[in-house]
């Protein structure tokens, strides 16, 4: 209260609160996470979002474990992945006020998803030395998982009201420290001549996380919602809106003469 006090009097605003009101409405607040796991089409977005976090998780940290397994220089190599990680980080600041948090979080699994299979394939099918373009291949995998870190957080805070917004990050904090442990353990399944198993599997990961992005919405320059009530209302305006889309029947014109 003497936060929202000296907000009020460094505004020039006199302002009186109802702590009573304020304590119900906290109160209410509880409440109203249990009709996520009620609605199909919220608890579906739930799990949509728990799943990409946990496949950035295991993608990320499991291509961290891949640095120096091809043979080359250790510290050379994650130097490159530094770089391209800071590279993702920058351009993110501007792919996601310019084009949106769908497009950024579509565009950074598929890159990482692309590169990680055709490190793959160029494991299997090319002869020579190809160490090079492994490490190259993995680093940009590596940066479209890092522009997706770097952007999931504010796109998971949109995609849910404020009253709940704290658990939904906190839950989805929880799925990451899962793929962070498993990721370990799948990068060990490769030996130093043999990372085309582990590649496969960050990158087919990554498509499919690619693919559930697709059914979320974007949540640049539209307004978030407060409460459930206000998700409610949008998914109801969503949900009209198709339904006068499939009412609209195309007149045919009468071509007889």
């Amino acid at each position: 209260m003497n936060i929202v006090r000296r907000a009020a009097r460094v505004n020039g605003k006199l302002t009186e609160i109802d702590m009573t009101k304020m304590k119900l409405e906290h109160h209410k607040s509880r409440n109203e996470i249990m009709p996520v796991f009620k609605s199909y089409r919220l608890l579906f977005r739930f799990i949509v979002v728990l799943i990409l976090w946990f496949v950035l998780s295991l993608s990320y940290y499991g291509l961290t474990f891949n640095v120096g397994r091809i043979g080359h220089n250790v510290y050379l190599e994650f130097l490159v992945y530094a770089v391209l990680e800071m590279v993702a980080y920058i351009s993110c600041l501007f792919i996601n006020t310019r084009f949106g948090r769908k497009p950024l979080n579509i565009g950074g699994f598929l890159l990482a998803g692309v590169a990680c299979v055709s490190s793959t394939l160029i494991l299997q099918y090319v002869d020579g030395d190809k160490g090079w373009l492994i490490i190259a291949l993995s680093a940009i995998g590596r940066m479209g998982v890092s522009a997706v870190f770097a952007n999931i957080f504010v796109y998971t805070s949109e995609l849910f009201p404020t009253t709940i917004r704290s658990f939904i990050l906190a839950v989805s904090n929880f799925t990451t420290r899962i793929g962070a442990v498993i990721a370990p353990y799948i990068s060990a399944l490769g030996t130093n001549s043999e990372v085309s198993s582990t590649s496969l599997t960050f990158g087919v990961l990554s498509l499919v996380a690619a693919v559930l992005s697709c059914v979320l919405p974007e949540t640049c320059n539209t307004k978030l919602p407060d409460s459930m009530g206000d998700m409610e209302d949008q998914l109801s305006d969503v949900r009209n809106r198709q339904t006068r889309r499939n009412d609209i029947v195309p007149v045919k014109k009468d071509t007889t003469l």
